[in-house]
């Protein structure tokens, strides 16, 4: 259970197999993505399994980073001039009374 490997564990690992920490975590990433989607091939016939292959191969020819899972989120509601000014003026009341409060 790759949950189970902690950072230590992993370093040893890095350490013995000649590679970087980073390696040893991507690989373990790798493995968390790929379990579901052999998990869900498993019960699957060979036509059904060919299917499903074919749309994974679909999927990453679309985002060939792999993170086609991930969906971006939204950059959030812009600000009025007036909502900005108000925001402005906040920050610096409180950037003053951190001010005062450390001297």
């Amino acid at each position: 259970n790759p949950k189970l490997i902690d950072q230590s564990r992993r370093n040893r690992i890095a350490r013995g197999s000649g590679t970087q920490p980073q390696d040893v975590n991507q690989l373990i990433k790798q493995y968390d993505t790929m379990a579901p989607i052999m998990q869900a091939m498993a019960g699957k016939g060979p036509g059904d399994r060919m299917r499903a292959i074919q749309q994974l191969q679909k999927s990453l020819m679309a985002d060939p980073t792999g993170g086609g899972i991930k969906t971006k989120k939204g950059t959030g509601k812009r600000l009025t001039p007036k909502e900005r000014a108000k925001l402005k003026k906040q920050r610096d009341k409180d950037l003053r009374r951190r001010r005062r409060g450390e001297d």
